[in-house]
């Protein structure tokens, strides 16, 4: 596991890179818990201001057990936005 700056709390957290999607990172963090984020979202979200990357910590902490937030980019007519969907654990480690 590789050590690193959360990117939604900005505290110090692990990740490892998905067995599936190899652009995904899978993170471990005290205050936000386990969420999976792709690199393409890892950077809108750098630009956020803290209260807008908090909440999807919140979001992260809010999802069942076996589930876990998946936080990718999409891209509409040349805008890129964030999209958030729970998955089951499984389908990621």
């Amino acid at each position: 596991m590789r050590s690193k700056t959360c990117p939604l709390c900005e505290k110090k957290a692990g990740y490892t890179v998905s067995c599936y999607v190899k652009e995904n990172k899978c993170y471990y963090c005290k205050h936000c818990y386990n969420f999976i984020i792709s690199k393409p979202a890892e950077e809108i979200i750098s630009k956020y201001p803290k209260q807008q990357r908090l909440s999807y910590s919140i979001k992260s902490k809010k999802a069942f057990v076996c589930q876990v937030l998946v936080i990718d980019a999409t891209e509409t007519d040349g805008k890129r936005s964030i999209d958030l969907k729970y998955d089951l654990e499984s389908n990621w480690y």
